[in-house]
């Protein structure tokens, strides 16, 4: 089941129950926290148990319940707190696409120099920094020293430019290298959310 967003099941299906594979689901460390949601005849049929589900939907199906329901699962519990984005981007344009796409979960603040995007770290660190390569005052990489000082967990990097980031070991000190014209504004936005995600699930260990 590795791949998707999100998991919907009926409670009773033909070979067993739903539960019974959601409960595996939440077994295995690749699928612990997907997010599910549950579809039962019965409003309470298994509620009782702590399975972490986004909704439990008695039938029949409130369309409308569904697809909010849905949404909430794959853009995270409208409950969770909002994600700090550094944009390291130059081209004003390229920002407001991306600060368009992302403004849903993100609060993104935005760079349009290594001074400007160092500055900014100064400030606050964000929950993910994108960082666009070519820059009017140098390189985006140059920030990437500025990522690691003390103990602290590092800020996952999303580089996102129409540069190829060629260095290899640049590119494996990264979490992510998207090219502008190859990748979609969804496919960052999920990147993006993983990203933080994640760090998050790091930092409460």
């Amino acid at each position: 089941i590795g791949g998707f967003d999100a998991f919907v099941t009926d409670v009773r299906l033909p070979d067993g129950s739903g539960l019974d594979l959601l409960r595996r689901l939440r077994a295995d460390a690749s699928t612990r926290d997907i997010p599910a949601l549950v579809i039962s005849a019965e409003a309470a049929e298994g509620r009782g148990e702590a399975l972490d589900v986004v909704d439990w939907l008695q039938k029949p199906i409130d369309l409308d319940r569904l697809r909010t329901a849905v949404h909430r699962a794959v853009n995270g519990h409208a409950d969770s707190r909002r994600i700090e984005v550094l944009h390291v981007e130059d081209d004003a344009d390229v920002h407001a696409v991306v600060r368009d796409a992302l403004q849903e979960r993100c609060t993104i603040r935005h760079a349009d120099s290594v001074r400007a995007g160092r500055a900014a770290l100064q400030l606050s660190r964000p929950d993910v920094m994108i960082l666009d390569l070519g820059l009017g005052d140098g390189n985006g990489v140059e920030l990437l020293g500025d990522l690691h000082d003390g103990d602290e967990q590092p800020v996952p990097v999303i580089v996102f430019s129409a540069q190829p980031l060629e260095d290899k070991a640049l590119a494996a000190s990264v979490d992510a290298v998207l090219t502008k014209s190859k990748t979609t504004l969804d496919q960052l936005a999920r990147t993006v959310r993983k990203l933080a995600a994640d760090a998050d699930s790091k930092r409460r260990r």
